[in-house]
């Protein structure tokens, strides 16, 4: 150990004439480096020592100072006991376990939020169990190998997804579970979406989570097509959005259905497609690092659709995180018309300078709408959107 005469050897020569000289390199080459990781941690703040006032560099000069000195008396005190939790709180002491120097505040890491696009094969590996339940086909356990060839090699490799499916006539929903592997690590997780022109058709997107090398990164999907699929989704640094529960509680797909046949034509299972445009109001930004938060965005839309029961005037209040130029969007969703309402919620995602959108909408319906369900995707670019899905007599599926 050092011995208090070296020790106070040590502190003299700290504050001998020449120390101020000292200080100032010190603070300096301090200030020089906080500018640097202000400008990292937070692009829109512009400042340099030189614009500080005497008051605010003699302030942290005596930080400086003060600092210094407490790293003495750890080494002097190496028993002395730590004060307050397990991260530094202002006006604690140091904890005798921490380095002399403070421990830094969380930092947001940048993100390298991306858009990625590409084509998916896909093959089945074990059909599944098909059965007929009343007017409805079900299909559990089809185990579907796929193979993703896309233009960012941590989402391209190959997939394993267990499907199932319940067709109302020729549309249905499906839902399931996916992992996509390859050298770099995996992402996993669950996926929903719909099934229309007797089951050639399919449009389903899910929320995957990465390990491996992609710990703490999710991969947003969206695959569409008939034969030759498509593929479209961002990753980003963070988790998956969460939603609202649907308003009326609904059984899993798993459970039985009703065996009495809808109604046909207009009040039965039908694909529907059209065009809407929608506008934003309200809400409130905030900057978190390289994150930007909107929250309690107002939405208001109009839908033309091929099928009057889902042709109306749509509100929603909408959430949001931009990292950069993509990122996550979720929310609650209500569409009225004279027969009744639909009420649900979405989730999807954003890029191109957040003008595009991709969203994915469970709504139950209400009214004349009563006991369908409404699965709806929109493509969004700026305000124009285009949409597309289903209408069917059963429960949105619950993965």
């Amino acid at each position: 150990m050092t011995d208090q005469r070296e020790l106070d050897r040590l502190l003299g020569a700290f504050f001998v004439e020449g120390t101020d000289e000292l200080a100032d390199r010190v603070i300096d080459a301090a200030l020089d480096e906080i500018d640097h990781t202000q400008q990292r941690r937070a692009r829109r703040v512009a400042w340099s020592p030189s614009t500080m006032s005497p008051l605010i560099r003699f302030a942290a000069a005596a930080v400086i100072g003060v600092l210094a000195v407490a790293g003495m008396l750890v080494v002097i005190q190496p028993g002395q006991p730590g004060v307050g939790g397990p991260g530094p709180t202002p006006g604690a002491s140091a904890s005798p376990s921490e380095s002399p120097s403070p421990s830094p505040s969380p930092v947001i890491m940048p993100s390298t939020a991306t858009y990625v696009a590409g084509t998916e094969t896909i093959s089945v590996t074990t059909p599944g169990v098909q059965a007929l339940a009343g007017h409805v086909t079900r299909l559990r356990g089809r185990i579907v190998v796929s193979a993703d060839t896309m233009n960012d090699p941590r989402v391209t490799g190959t997939g394993t997804m267990n499907a199932n499916a319940d067709m109302y006539g020729a549309v249905g929903p499906q839902w399931g579970t996916y992992r996509l592997e390859n050298a770099g690590g995996a992402w996993e997780g669950t996926w929903t979406g719909a099934l229309w022109d007797g089951g050639t058709a399919t449009n389903v997107s899910g929320w995957l989570v990465g390990s491996g090398a992609y710990e703490g990164w999710t991969y947003f999907v969206h695959v569409w097509g008939t034969s030759s699929f498509q593929v479209e989704g961002v990753i980003f640094n963070g988790s998956p959005p969460t939603t609202a529960p649907l308003p009326t509680p609904a059984p899993s797909l798993g459970s039985p259905l009703a065996t009495s046949a809808p109604a046909t034509g207009a009040a039965g299972p039908a694909s529907v497609t059209g065009t809407g445009t929608h506008s934003r109001t309200g809400g409130t930004e905030v900057q978190m690092g390289d994150v930007r938060q909107y929250r309690d965005l107002v939405i208001t839309s109009d839908a033309t659709m091929s099928d009057p029961r889902v042709t109306g005037k749509g509100s929603a209040q909408l959430d949001g995180d931009a990292y950069g130029t993509v990122g996550l969007e979720w929310g609650r969703f209500e569409l009225k018309n004279a027969a009744g309402a639909w009420k649900g919620s979405f989730t999807g995602a954003i890029w191109d300078s957040l003008e595009a959108s991709d969203l994915t909408f469970w709504s139950v319906g209400s009214g004349a709408h009563a006991g369908y369900t409404y699965y709806q995707h929109i493509r969004t670019i700026g305000t124009a959107d285009v949409l597309e899905g289903i209408i069917f007599p059963g429960p949105p599926p619950t993965p």
